[in-house]
């Protein structure tokens, strides 16, 4: 029968580091440890960031809802605002009422001569306070070079929108086929005006 030999290891046997080993592995360390120093900081950073953007984008939340809020009406503004419209619509009522006796001149007609009367957008934005917030927002916002287009589509949106309820108006109200004709005459060449205004041409 083969004997089994067994094997005794001893301990390992270890030699002194040379001064250069120990300068190597001291260099070593202290390169792991600047690299997880580094790394902290970029997480650290990051980290800061992210709470600096998120802080900044719940602020800015923070105030347009302030400002929006600040834009709602009570139950009395609203009827306030809504008797005053009309007693403006009624003065421009009054003046079309008063232009059949006095439209032939080669002048402006008296019964519309107003100097102080305010346009489509102001009845609009003096309404509703929400319009003009808005709109003075988007001003801050805007490009200087985009601050005429702007203007623009802010007039011309409530300029559009206030003929087309003028003709809506009469529709809705059971106005008579000739009336709606009468009313449609009166905003084409209107219309057709205004395009030839923005985009040049021929009428």
């Amino acid at each position: 029968m083969q004997e089994e030999v067994s094997m005794i290891r001893g301990p390992p046997l270890y030699l002194p580091l040379t001064e250069a080993q120990t300068n190597r592995r001291r260099e070593k360390g202290e390169r792991r440890m600047a690299k997880k120093t580094s790394n902290l900081k970029i997480v650290e950073q990051q980290t800061k960031a992210e709470w600096q953007a998120k802080y900044e984008r719940e602020k800015v939340a923070k105030e347009l809802k302030e400002e929006e809020e600040s834009w709602r009406l009570t139950r009395p503004e609203i009827t306030a605002r809504v008797r005053a419209l009309r007693a403006e619509l009624e003065s421009f009522r009054a003046q079309l009422e008063g232009m059949p006796f006095d439209v032939v001149t080669s002048d402006i007609p008296v019964s519309v001569d107003y100097g102080d009367r305010p346009y489509p957008s102001e009845l609009t934005e003096a309404f509703d306070p929400a319009i003009k917030g808005h709109y003075d927002r988007l001003e801050k916002a805007t490009a200087h070079d985009l601050q005429d287009d702007l203007g623009a589509l802010r007039w011309e949106t409530a300029e559009t929108s206030f003929q087309i309820g003028v003709l809506a108006g009469a529709m809705f109200s059971g106005a008579s086929d000739r009336e709606i004709d009468r009313l449609e005459r009166g905003l084409t060449p209107l219309f057709r005006a205004a395009g030839v205004a923005r985009i040049g041409g021929e009428p």
